[in-house]
């Protein structure tokens, strides 16, 4: 599935990213009162992943186009990685570290190769040991402690651990029908939905609870909430419009008629990625009241705006 949308998935899940988080950085550097280019940067690098549980949902309950689902799920999939990577640099230098072009370049592709290099090795080993075994709770015991280690090893070694994460998935389940049956794949779909499903309403737990001291912190520095509600506003209409002209200048790849490409182009929500990364700012960053504030606030639009309207438009394309 992938392959076959190969091009406009790396157009997308790449080359958005960079666009999509520069042009964020950008507003939030010109509209927020004293958010530095790096504190931007990070919100940048915050915004820029999408969240395809929605959109995807919508399109199978809808029978839209398989290539417009798979666009909308494989880029959420891969972006991640990206944004990731982009984000850790980002606070690297918000935290201290000097900045130069060409070494966070050099520092991008080493930590994005290193990621996939251990993501591979971990995919290769779960695989040899799940298919030496067919007790379905170890399996998908197995499956998470692949997930969980592939993550831990890349931090461990300073690469990125998204990547490594997401490649090791990717190979696991290239091969789960040669490593697994049936029943212990259907096992392990449904557990892995509760479990995804129970870590993103934590996340939505955890920023309800920070909320109100990030509104009061808000508050005691500055004019308050209210200051943010334009940089809020333009925030949301740069992330949207910037997609949609990308999807657009792509052309054809991205869906074969321009009502295909709208609908691409307007699954960009944000959710539980963004979210997990503006929670885990570090303390020390003086913008990061503003960047939790702000990524909220275009989770929220999003998510409601879009997600919403989607089935219209879907039907109505």
């Amino acid at each position: 599935e992938l392959r076959a949308v190969m091009r406009p998935l790396a157009l997308l899940s790449i080359g958005l990213v960079f666009v999509a988080a520069a042009a964020v950085a950008a507003v939030a550097h010109a509209l927020v009162p004293g958010m530095s280019w790096a504190e931007a940067a990070i919100l940048g690098a915050v915004l820029a992943p999408t969240d395809a549980v929605a959109a995807t949902s919508i399109f199978r309950r809808l029978g839209a186009p398989e290539r417009v689902r798979l666009l909308v799920e494989g880029e959420s999939m891969i972006n991640d990685g990206t944004a990731l990577v982009l984000y850790r640099i980002a606070v690297g230098v918000a935290t201290g570290s000097a900045f130069s072009l060409g070494d966070a370049a050099l520092e991008f592709v080493g930590v994005a190769a290193g990621g996939i290099a251990v993501g591979i090795a971990i995919g290769v080993l779960s695989d040899l040991v799940v298919r030496r075994q067919t007790d379905a709770a170890l399996s998908i015991v197995l499956s998470v402690l692949t997930a969980y280690g592939a993550y831990l090893g890349a931090e461990e070694l300073h690469v990125s651990g998204i990547l490594a994460a997401v490649v090791a998935g990717l190979y696991g389940g290239y091969r789960s029908h040669r490593s697994l049956d049936a029943d212990i794949r259907l096992s392990a779909i449904a557990f892995w939905r509760v479990l995804v499903f129970a870590l993103e309403i934590t996340l939505f737990v955890l920023l309800g609870l920070e909320l109100p001291d990030i509104v009061d912190t808000l508050n005691e520095t500055s004019s308050g909430v209210a200051e943010l509600l334009v940089p809020v506003a333009a925030i949301a209409a740069t992330s949207i419009g910037i997609r949609l002209a990308f999807v657009f200048a792509i052309g054809s790849d991205a869906g074969e008629t321009a009502g295909q490409r709208f609908a691409v182009g307007w699954s960009g929500m944000r959710g539980a990625v963004s979210l997990a990364a503006a929670l885990a700012v570090p303390l020390s960053v003086n913008g990061r009241p503003q960047i939790i504030f702000l990524a909220f606030a275009l989770i929220l639009i999003t998510l409601v705006g879009q997600g919403l309207s989607l089935p219209f438009i879907v039907r109505a394309l």
